[in-house]
């Protein structure tokens, strides 16, 4: 029954949740503080403002959209520096990192917008994974609004907190539509989706070698 099923799935994650609220209380003195405040390195986490939606719209350019740049040197391509790819400038209180946008650097995660449509026109091509592909999906998506809502910039490495959840939904969407789409239509999304998929590894590898500050070569 889906009531016990819920249960089951919000008993010990419940339980977790108010541990660690506990934990926090008993550390802190306040439940949700996890100890930014406290910090002795990098910037001071006191002077810096959490929480606005001034943060938002850039937030979310730099985490989907922001390009990368062609390099001359190995591995001939890389983050673009922070803020020169946002097109409406900054925020005094907005202090972005090195960021490439999910949908140009993996560009393949634009399947996953498919995977609604498919749920309800063609729900034999996905099957019963339709369902908990968009759960997922859905709670990346919160992940993400939270993260641009929450922090004055944003960073590379928390990207890998919801990029995994999107690219499971991109794949099925794209396994289905591969083998649901009549002749040549099937094809060329065959072809795209390889294309896209091996752009998204080769800009994998390249950032993977220049980091945020290129210190492979510098040091």
């Amino acid at each position: 029954p889906r009531g016990q099923l819920l249960a089951a799935l919000a008993g010990p994650c419940g339980a977790c949740a108010i541990l660690l609220l506990a934990y926090n209380y008993a550390r802190f003195g306040n439940p949700l503080e996890v100890g930014q405040s406290y910090q002795l390195a990098g910037a001071d986490p006191k002077s810096l403002h959490f929480g606005s939606l001034s943060y938002l719209v850039p937030n979310l350019w730099y985490y989907g959209i922001s390009p990368w740049r062609p390099a001359i040197l190995f591995p001939f391509l890389a983050l673009t520096p922070p803020p020169l790819t946002y097109p409406l400038g900054v925020y005094p209180t907005w202090n972005p990192e090195y960021t490439g946008g999910l949908l140009t650097m993996t560009p393949l995660l634009l399947f996953a917008f498919a995977l609604p449509w498919l749920r309800r026109r063609r729900p034999q091509s996905v099957g019963a994974l339709a369902s908990p592909l968009l759960v997922a999906a859905g709670a990346g998506l919160v992940v993400l609004l939270f993260f641009s809502f929450e922090f004055p910039g944003t960073t590379e490495r928390y990207e890998t907190d919801f990029v995994g959840v999107f690219l499971f939904a991109a794949l099925a969407a794209w396994f289905a539509l591969s083998t649901g789409a009549p002749g040549r239509r099937r094809k060329a999304v065959r072809i795209l989706g390889a294309l896209l998929a091996s752009w998204g590894c080769l800009t994998g590898v390249a950032i993977s070698f220049t980091g945020y500050s290129d210190l492979l070569r510098t040091e």
